[in-house]
């Protein structure tokens, strides 16, 4: 009897009565037969009892009952899953050794307790309770979550059937069967497909499967061109993902079912060559001329591999594939681009070349060059500079390769050389770093820059003898504009200034609706934006009343309440004053430094908190203000256009002080301005 295998075995013995009875075993010839051997195992152990106190049987008879009831009874204990039998009411008669390390209750716990009530899990379904009553026919198999003797929960298939006494049901043998493993294994399993449908439709990479209408054998035997004819008819794209839709630029329901006649009508050669090629090897790597969608060429880069059914017949074929039209046009312009630079190396007037970076030997030369050295090409390539006395201070290359080392490039580096014609020659040079087959070396521009340096000392000692000649004349100009200008500049720009972020503020808060007004108002803005460039030209200051009028403490304490009023910008004020006395000069240069730095904060910083710091003592003014808006930039910091930084600059400039401004993208600019309070003795000082 095989594992497993199932037989019926019937028996009659007499009763005391003279009645003969019937009694039925399934006997299973192996543990693995799940549901027979339970079923069969508890139907001879019960009918076993019921005829043992029925019926004189005699010892040959009741000796293989023993032996079968022992079978019996190991084969419960030895049961691979949790097996219990249970009364009409519920409650458990038995339970195997799998039972209690399922669900960790002894079996002296768990005899003749109520089932549903010992592992039922809470807020189950009662009309899925395992207390459910069974007919004497009916089965059951579900699965269940139930509950174990520490409180945790397990999942279970739970199988039941009805043990049966002359058509009745008298107990219920129950199966529990552990599936921790295999939902861990589903789920695992479950994830990965989601992992790989997900990498699938994201890819970057089209992906596509192309399935044939039928399994092809395809072999030394097979006709071909034959099956190519069949291929290119019957074979369609059943799955792609959204990088293959957007590369042929269609929709999904128009590239479903196309067959290779369809993505080769433009070249069906090329494309039955390149099947041929696959099917012939299993896998490919191609570059293929296709088409997309609108007829427009592209160049596809693909990986193929093909796919058999368990005869070794050829299914269809997976593809990954990506566009790479651009990549082809780059390689092929930098194709063209080295050619361009090998022609404009080889034909420019001025000596370059290439060499290594450490030793300077030279791995190549222009013409220029080797006239310019009165060497031939054989006596210079593999060479180094230092053997060929190029350079009168050796040191000086030394200093060239340590700048290329660390910044990559040096631009006008000048150095004096030897060349044919002459002894002492000043070079200019334009050198950059390069990788040449993983060695670092450098490609050098040389300029002869002798002339023109002797031609720009004539005309430095020139223009600095025209220079001091109009330094007087120019003193005396350059103070009346000054002064003139700076008187516009402190009122009629900050005005400007204030009606700017007047008009701002009022454009903020128009509703959608007066789209014309809004507009208008921005052209005055921007109207008022080339006023104030055009005032700050020539406008640098004021005498400001307020200062007459409240002191600089105060004036600053006005100053930033106008500026919250004006812009809503938050200010935080620290000002700390020993009452030193503060000349009128200095009081006015502090205060018109505030206003175009908080100018500069409304109109540029785009900040939320400006913070103000004033130490006023015997010895020195300092102001800070501080934003926290997007930051200067270095270009900003060094423009030569704004006014503003250059009124700031020159008013701490003319009473002797220093600015420092400073700004980090995103972190807001810092202006500080520090100002002797003593009057400095002599005019030439303040300049």
């Amino acid at each position: 009897m095989a594992a497993g295998d199932v037989v019926d075995q019937r028996a009659q013995r007499r009763c005391r009565s003279g009645r003969f009875n019937t009694f039925a075993a399934h006997l299973c010839s192996g543990h693995s037969a799940r549901y027979q051997a339970d079923r069969g195992a508890l139907d001879i152990a019960f009918h076993a009892r019921h005829l043992a106190g029925k019926t004189d049987m005699r010892p040959r008879f009741q000796a293989q009952l023993r032996i079968q009831q022992a079978y019996l009874e190991q084969l419960f204990e030895t049961f691979p899953h949790a097996l219990t039998l249970r009364d009409l009411n519920g409650r458990l008669i038995r339970a195997n050794a799998e039972f209690s390390r399922l669900f960790r209750y002894s079996v002296q716990e768990a005899i003749g307790v109520d089932i549903d009530r010992l592992i039922g899990a809470p807020g189950s379904d009662p009309s899925t309770g395992i207390d459910r009553p069974l007919s004497s026919e009916s089965r059951m198999w579900r699965q269940m979550r139930r509950r174990r003797r520490d409180g945790s929960l397990v999942d279970v298939s739970h199988t039941g059937s009805p043990l049966t006494v002359d058509g009745k049901a008298v107990a219920f043998y129950e199966v529990y069967h552990d599936l921790t493993q295999q939902l861990r294994a589903e789920a695992t399993i479950s994830e990965q497909q989601k992992l790989l449908e997900a990498f699938f439709t994201q890819s970057l990479d089209g992906f596509f499967f192309m399935m044939l209408d039928r399994p092809i054998r395809w072999n030394d035997q097979a006709d071909k061109e034959k099956l190519l004819d069949y291929i290119f008819t019957h074979q369609r794209i059943t799955k792609v993902n959204g990088a293959m839709i957007a590369e042929y630029g269609m929709k999904q329901s128009e590239i479903l079912g196309l067959t290779p006649a369809d993505f080769y009508s433009h070249d069906q050669a090329h494309g039955r060559a390149a099947w041929r090629a696959l099917f012939d090897a299993g896998r490919l790597h191609a570059v293929t001329h296709e088409r997309r969608g609108d007829g427009s060429p592209m160049l596809i880069e693909g990986d193929y591999v093909c796919l058999y059914d368990a005869d070794g017949r050829i299914t269809g074929h997976f593809g990954i594939q990506r566009n790479i039209s651009e990549r082809a046009r780059q390689e092929e312009a930098l194709r063209e681009s080295e050619e361009k630079f090998a022609k404009a190396f080889r034909s420019s007037p001025l000596p370059m070349s290439i060499a290594t970076l450490e030793e300077g030997r030279f791995i190549e030369v222009n013409e220029a060059f080797l006239r310019d050295v009165g060497l031939p090409r054989e006596e210079v390539i593999g060479r180094r500079a230092h053997d060929l006395g190029l350079w009168r201070e050796p040191v000086a290359r030394e200093e060239l390769v340590h700048r290329l080392q660390r910044d990559g490039m040096v631009r006008r580096y000048e150095f004096e050389a030897r060349t044919r014609l002459r002894e002492r020659q000043i070079n200019q040079i334009w050198a950059e770093k390069i990788n040449l087959g993983g060695q670092d070396c450098l490609l050098d521009i040389v300029w002869d820059v002798t002339d023109s340096k002797a031609n720009e000392e004539a005309m430095r000692r020139s223009r600095q003898e025209l220079r001091d000649l109009a330094a007087r004349l120019q003193t005396v100009r350059e103070e009346e504009r000054t002064r003139i200008a700076r008187e516009l500049h402190d009122e009629l720009g900050q005005a400007l200034t204030g009606l700017k972020m007047d008009l701002s503020w009022v454009r903020g808060r128009l509703p959608r609706t007066q789209s014309d007004l809004s507009d208008r108002l921005l052209n005055s803005i921007t109207r008022l934006d080339g006023t104030v460039d055009s005032v700050r030209r020539i406008a640098t200051e004021l005498r400001p009343g307020v200062l007459d009028l409240l002191g600089l403490v105060a004036a600053i304490e006005w100053q930033s309440q106008e500026f919250f009023r004006r812009t809503g910008i938050e200010t935080d004020l620290d000002l700390q004053s020993d009452d030193s006395p503060v000349d009128d000069v200095r009081a006015t240069t502090i205060f018109r430094i505030l206003q175009e730095a908080l100018t500069n904060v409304a109109r540029h910083a785009g900040a939320t908190m400006v913070r103000i710091g004033v130490l006023q003592t015997r010895d020195e003014l300092r102001l800070v203000v501080a934003d926290n808006g997007r930051g200067i930039t270095p270009v900003e910091l060094a423009g030569r256009t704004s006014l503003g930084l250059i009124g700031i600059r020159e008013r701490a400039i003319a009473c002797g002080g220093v600015l420092e401004i400073a700004g980090q993208p995103g972190e807001g600019t810092r202006v500080e301005v520090r100002i002797p309070s003593r009057v400095l003795e002599t005019q030439e000082a303040v300049a």
